[in-house]
């Protein structure tokens, strides 16, 4: 995937470079309506506040991080909703099980929120899962 942004900062090696909010989303209002931009993102690049640069991210990795954002939370949730009728049997509580199954599926997902956070920093060393600046196009003086 690539995306094209301008550069709005530059400090030592490193550049923020904001991306500007594709037409197709326009009446989306993700991003929050009346904003021009999505995102800003910091790369070890060398280039000039107002340059533009075409920064790639592989396109399997896009689907991968969709995959652990998305799916690992969600199946943390429903195993802590599935856990409620075993766990209430075999401790022998008298709770309702709708409410302890709400418990453990809102601990499920903390765990793993928590679990993504710690793992979170070993993915980003690998240097296939950090965005890459492909090309920079000077600013016209």
């Amino acid at each position: 995937m690539r995306k094209t942004g301008t550069v709005v900062s530059v400090q030592d090696d490193m550049i923020e470079v904001r991306f500007e909010r594709p037409e197709a989303c326009a009446k989306c209002g993700a991003c929050g309506e009346g904003r021009k931009t999505c995102t800003t993102l910091k790369l070890r690049a060398q280039a000039q506040v107002g340059d533009e640069v075409v920064v790639e991210l592989p396109e399997g990795r896009v689907a991968q991080a969709s995959l652990l954002a998305y799916t690992v939370p969600l199946v943390f949730l429903v195993a802590g909703l599935l856990a409620a009728a075993p766990v209430r049997a075999a401790l022998g509580l008298t709770v309702s099980q709708d409410l302890l199954a709400v418990i453990l599926g809102l601990l499920g997902l903390g765990l793993s929120l928590l679990i993504l956070r710690a793992v979170e920093p070993r993915i980003r060393r690998r240097s296939g899962w950090r965005p890459q600046v492909v090309s920079v196009t000077r600013k016209s003086s």
